[in-house]
């Protein structure tokens, strides 16, 4: 599995990568606009980023059902 730290993260994210499924996250996400980026099936190293994560799947979802 790929380990991504957040400066890595944001240099794929602006070049247009939107998978990030499977890959190893580390450091703080929080303030990154990452919409539109699928992170299933990744693992993350704190709880904060779980919960950054699981906010950006939910308006995901929210824009899915408009």
């Amino acid at each position: 599995m790929d380990r991504v730290n957040r400066d890595e993260l944001i240099r794929r994210y602006a070049a247009g990568e939107r998978n990030f499924s499977g890959v190893n996250l580390e450091g703080d996400l929080s303030g990154i606009d990452l919409s539109g980026a699928d992170f299933s099936g990744n693992k993350l190293l704190s709880k904060r980023n779980q919960k950054y994560l699981k906010d950006i799947n939910k308006t995901k979802e929210n824009r899915n059902y408009t």
